[in-house]
């Protein structure tokens, strides 16, 4: 897999937790059916569709996309396709507050640095 490939993947995921964080105040799909979540992967697909058809907007047409692949996400989840991911959640979390860490020395060094230079 190309860099290009890996860097996209990971900005599509982006999006999709985006997507996913918009809608926390929704039931989880944990208590939904595949058959369920599937027709409401279809309404996706058509609002895809539509933003495809009625729209330049390229951010609009990718969060519309990570609707669709999140959709698809639950599905696998609901059916037990994605074993391991109550430890995944943990170390997950765990990766989120690093990231976060790691963004804040990043924009403090970066302060020092313009600061030195000057």
């Amino acid at each position: 897999m190309s860099k290009r490939d890996l860097s996209a993947v990971g900005r599509f995921a982006d999006r999709m937790r985006e997507k996913l964080r918009e809608n926390e105040h929704k039931p989880h799909w944990a208590d939904c059916s595949p058959t369920w979540l599937l027709d409401r992967l279809f309404d996706e697909a058509n609002e895809l569709r539509d933003e495809l058809r009625d729209s330049q907007d390229a951010g609009a047409v990718a969060r519309e996309c990570a609707d669709v692949a999140n959709f698809a996400m639950m599905i696998a989840d609901v059916v037990g396709g994605l074993p391991g991911v109550t430890q995944d959640v943990v170390e997950c979390a765990d990766c989120v507050r690093w990231t976060a860490r790691i963004k804040l020395l990043e924009a403090r060094l970066d302060s020092i640095v313009s600061t030195a230079t000057r």
